[in-house]
């Protein structure tokens, strides 16, 4: 189950967020899981730009803060996708 999904390109992709992470989807493929969460949400995920400029960004929780909070009672963090290397960067912040 997703909480959050965004379509690019008219809808040719997809990013979902929610407990399992971040999943990427490209028309006529499979979906990919990039950023495991599993024991966290993921809650949102928003783009800017398309494919030559593309800015993908998600909030959350941080998974693992820097105060020792654990799961879903960490801190909430920002991701941003690094493209072209489908890699996700997060940091966690602290919100209060």
């Amino acid at each position: 189950m997703f909480s959050g999904l965004v379509g690019i390109e008219g809808d040719n992709e997809l990013y979902a967020s929610g407990w399992l992470g971040i999943s990427n989807y490209v028309l006529n493929t499979e979906w990919t899981l990039q950023k495991e969460a599993f024991t966290y949400e993921i809650g949102m995920v928003a783009n800017a730009g398309g494919s030559d400029n593309r800015n993908v960004w998600a909030v959350g929780r941080a998974g693992k803060d820097d105060f020792g909070n654990w799961g879903s009672a960490s801190h909430g963090a920002l991701y941003h996708l690094d493209w072209p290397a489908n890699q996700w960067q997060g940091e966690a912040k602290d919100f209060r």
